[in-house]
């Protein structure tokens, strides 16, 4: 089921029932956007560890190819961003954004009020922000708060060609306690607040 989204992107919704049942193209695709967003050093298993064992996929299309695919699980306590990647080429488009939208939304849905990832792009974390912001103008929340935890080694080494920055010096500092070698990531936990 595809659903029209901003800026010329499609995105379809898929749940885990559904998986099984990916076209051969498809999971090509998801595994090419990986290693294209994370370089030569990620694994097809890896990709896989991403997707499958989540609950629900999306797929970013412009066209009839795909651009971006984000993967989110439902937790007790929150809804979980497993895993985002968009091809280079089609980064600073929107995708990213719109996909973490879609995250919001599935928090938002299913009133679990609280949204977890993990991250070691600080330009990752600038656009979530934009967006729980936008969220907040917007009054489909009256405001959030952030929770951070260093995570070492959970991500095995670099997952970006160097130490990105955002351009944001309080975003930017946040990611400075990072091993980048040794794969740290930061764990950020977002705490909706909702209309009463």
């Amino acid at each position: 089921m595809k659903t029209k989204m901003y800026n010329g992107f499609d995105i379809e919704v898929i749940g885990k029932k559904e998986y099984e049942s990916l076209p051969q193209k498809t999971i090509n695709q998801i595994v090419d956007i990986a290693f294209d967003a994370f370089g030569p050093g990620m694994t097809v298993q890896e990709v896989f560890d991403h997707v499958y064992g989540t609950d629900t996929l999306y797929l970013v299309y412009e066209g009839e190819e795909i651009q971006g695919f984000e993967t989110t699980t439902i937790k007790p306590d929150h809804v979980y961003l497993c895993g985002a990647a968009v091809r280079q080429k089609s980064q600073m488009k929107g995708i990213g954004k719109a996909m973490m939208s879609k995250g919001i939304e599935e928090a938002l849905k299913h009133k679990t009020k609280a949204l977890g990832f993990n991250t070691q792009n600080p330009i990752v974390f600038k656009g979530m922000k934009s967006n729980l912001d936008s969220y907040v103008q917007k009054k489909k929340i009256i405001g959030y708060s952030i929770k951070t935890v260093l995570k070492e080694k959970v991500c095995g080494r670099m997952l970006n060609d160097g130490k990105p920055k955002c351009g944001v010096k309080e975003i930017d500092k946040i990611f400075d306690v990072l091993n980048y070698e040794q794969g740290d990531t930061i764990n950020f936990m977002i705490y909706l607040e909702m209309k009463k």
